[in-house]
């Protein structure tokens, strides 16, 4: 079925399958994940120009699989469960390049050469909200308070 997800304009649902694009500014990532190994996580505070707002960007590599839920799928599920304090996604989703008239998965140089390595995607996610990052916490004991209410939930 089609997953939903909300417009940077404004809080209306629309098709995931819409194909919308949207231009993003993005700086030096505010984290990055500098092994060789994993998903290549990267996170930027970045800039739309269209909406004049900053959003929180985030790109890794996925496995390539329907097997495993995308992580815009999630915060869908979970907005439509009504779960409270959940960042709004308002985009994201596998990166792909067109090809005459084909859309593809952008792969690394690698996956298309070896038929041995699991094929992995760029997926993006973009959020309205932008978080505090855990090691500017002054206070232990506000960090503490914060992981408490999430664990319960409140």
């Amino acid at each position: 079925g089609d997953v939903e997800s909300n417009s940077p304009d404004t809080d209306t649902p629309i098709a995931k399958n819409t194909k919308k694009q949207s231009v993003y500014f993005v700086g030096m990532p505010c984290f990055s994940h500098h092994s060789l190994c994993g998903r290549g996580t990267k996170a930027h505070i970045a800039y739309s120009p269209t909406t004049d707002t900053l959003v929180f960007y985030k790109e890794n590599w996925r496995t390539h699989s329907d097997r495993f839920h995308r992580e815009l799928d999630v915060y869908d599920r979970l907005h439509k469960a009504e779960v409270p304090w959940i960042p709004t996604a308002i985009g994201g989703g596998p990166v792909e390049i067109e090809i005459g008239q084909t859309r593809t998965p952008v792969l690394t140089r690698s996956q298309t050469l070896s038929k041995r390595s699991s094929a992995r995607e760029l997926n993006r996610l973009i959020l309205r909200e932008i978080a505090v990052p855990l090691d500017q916490y002054i206070h232990a004991f506000h960090l503490m308070t914060i992981i408490f209410q999430a664990i319960q939930g409140v």
